[in-house]
């Protein structure tokens, strides 16, 4: 490896965030068979579910018994505990300390936002506080590794509220200076991983590398990851400014679902950055599964592959025009960005109604009629 190419964990939600898209189901027995290819790719951290949120997410922790997930680190999600509420009665710490020993990371969601602290928790900005450092210690004593989800964290430090309007400029500098509170806090408390989420897709890759930027600067001990949606179509975008300002951690799902436009996919930010040598996510005999990998995601999802799906979809290495088909027999390559056999792809020239003779030529020779 290039030690001047960073290495970048992989963290999956597809089984949290992603099933969060409507109309998209997975079995407990398909779920358990993904969670096992994901970790001989490499993926080294995997969340599983919502806390205690629904019957799937129980039935899972108890379907992981014989699973293997080699090194990966399995995750549950929960939330801080409720205002005037016992850090050891919350329903989300007592079902995650359940299952600790097979599921030893805990993520925690924490308002970052000085507007949601107000009117979604309808607490103060202190009990947050409190709410946030109770649950992450008590985890911690546990022996849990613990990640901190910082929800609306570029609109927090892009002083933007509801809509993504910005605020007035006292609001403005209150929101920023207590979201420099909590990142302050998590870094006392010495979190695993502080991940800064773009929850509502709303950023940019400027915003996003300055915020990383001056983080990494500033708390240099501690680890960044980032969580990225994709409602502007920038979160691909937006995870490559990440990594390349200091993220260690990238979340997302295998194949972009979630809710709303969908998480960022982490296919394409795994395939568009190491192939290029920008970043390192797995090795590099792993990279050549990515391909079968999110086939098998697909099927495990009920879903069908996309034509047009970056990397890995069956068009992402094809060609059907005809102009471009003379040109691939005569120079190879000549419209590829890279080799697709180093993500376990293969060329494909097809023939439509816009083909041309070379298409065909090409066709009939790789079905071995010369």
């Amino acid at each position: 490896m290039n030690p001047s190419v960073p290495r970048v964990e992989l963290f999956d939600t597809s089984l949290r965030d992603g099933v969060q898209q409507p109309n998209l189901e997975i079995s407990v027995p398909a779920a358990v068979s993904l969670l096992e290819r994901m970790a001989a790719f490499g993926v080294h951290y995997a969340e599983i579910g919502f806390a205690g949120a629904n019957q799937f997410v129980t039935q899972l922790c108890r379907g992981l018994d014989r699973a293997d997930t080699r090194s990966m680190r399995l995750a549950l999600f929960g939330r801080t505990r409720g205002r005037g509420t016992r850090v050891e009665d919350w329903p989300d710490v007592r079902f995650i300390l359940e299952h600790r020993e097979r599921v030893p990371t805990a993520v925690i969601v924490v308002k970052s936002r000085l507007l949601d602290v107000e009117r979604s928790l309808e607490t103060t900005p202190e009990e947050n506080l409190r709410m946030a450092q109770e649950t992450i210690a008590c985890l911690q004593d546990a022996g849990l590794e613990v990640l901190v989800d910082l929800e609306h964290a570029l609109d927090a430090f892009c002083a933007r509220r509801e809509m993504g309007q910005l605020c007035d400029a006292d609001f403005a500098a209150r929101t920023r200076d207590y979201f420099q509170q909590i990142v302050a806090q998590c870094a006392t408390q010495k979190v695993s991983r502080i991940v800064l989420c773009d929850t509502t897709g709303g950023a940019g890759p400027e915003e996003v590398a300055s915020l990383f930027t001056q983080l990494t600067r500033d708390y240099p001990a501690s680890r960044f990851a980032f969580h990225g949606h994709t409602d502007r179509g920038l979160g691909v975008a937006n995870t490559r400014a990440a990594i390349l300002a200091g993220a260690v951690q990238v979340q997302g799902t295998l194949l972009g679902t979630g809710e709303r436009c969908g998480n960022v996919n982490l296919t394409t930010v795994v395939g568009g950055m190491q192939l290029r040598g920008e970043a390192e996510f797995v090795p590099s005999e792993s990279l050549r599964g990515l391909t079968s990998l999110a086939h098998s995601a697909y099927g495990a999802f009920g879903l069908d592959v996309p034509h047009g799906a970056p990397i890995v979809g069956p068009g992402a290495f094809g060609t059907w025009a005809g102009m471009h088909g003379s040109s691939e027999r005569k120079n190879p390559g000549a419209y590829l960005w890279c080799d697709p056999a180093q993500v376990g792809a293969t060329p494909v020239i097809g023939v439509n109604g816009h083909s041309g003779r070379a298409n065909v030529v090409m066709l009939s020779e790789q079905l071995g009629d010369r």
